[in-house]
């Protein structure tokens, strides 16, 4: 996986101390990724935001001045850059859905093991995009249809190659060295891919990928 040694900075945004503690201790003790910043409110976390220092943000959805949904838009406008884990103990298909809709790049929920949240920091802070398996039922049931316009060209074998290598994170250079091309060759695709999909990102690159039924999560 892309930049799969790379230390992460880890910021918690949680009302519960005890979790956070806990979350602290796992994160630190069992890898070498440190949590650098940690909020208990929405309004903590806004304030926060312009400055922080860090590579990814576990976020819970439920904290007490606000839903954490309408938090993810919020927070994606302001740092567009910075990948959002979504960490809660809902897994409804409506909650599932709009965290990701609303700009996260990975779901998990709180009942998930030690390894599942460790696997889940490290791919969604590379920039890859991670659901639980205890969720992506939901996910693949809502969007199994086909790519609504006809017109579209169908992609290309290495174009889909390319697709699976951008959702576990790695980036073009990892990507032309796999496949044996130039990076101007990879960009190429990549660039065809987020035209394809109409995507703003390569978070939401890979979530409309996996609406289309033409990604495949694990």
């Amino acid at each position: 996986m892309g930049r799969a040694n790379r230390v992460l900075r880890v910021w918690l945004i949680d009302d519960h101390e005890l979790i956070r503690e806990g979350l602290r201790i796992l994160v630190e003790k069992k890898s070498m990724h440190f949590v650098v910043r940690e909020s208990g409110t929405l309004a903590e976390a806004a304030d926060a935001a312009p400055a922080a220092s860090c590579d990814i943000v576990l976020l819970d959805l439920t904290l007490p001045d606000g839903d954490g949904i309408p938090f993810i838009k919020v927070l994606r406008k302001m740092r567009p850059d910075l990948p959002i884990l979504a960490l809660t103990m809902h897994s409804t298909q409506e909650r599932v859905l709009g965290a990701l809709e609303a700009g996260a790049s990975g779901y998990l929920v709180k009942s998930a093991s030690e390894e599942d949240l460790l696997s889940a920091i490290e791919t969604v802070g590379n920039g890859g995009t991670y659901i639980h398996s205890a969720v992506t039922p939901y996910v693949l049931q809502s969007f199994r249809e086909p790519h609504a316009d006809s017109d579209e060209p169908v992609l290309k074998e290495r174009e889909l190659q390319i697709l699976q290598f951008l959702a576990e994170g790695m980036s073009n250079h990892e990507i032309a060295e796999k496949c044996m091309v130039s990076v101007s060759t990879v960009k190429a695709h990549v660039s065809k891919l987020f035209d394809y999909f109409h995507a703003t990102d390569r978070a939401n690159l890979v979530y409309e990928a996996i609406k289309a039924g033409i990604l495949s999560i694990e």
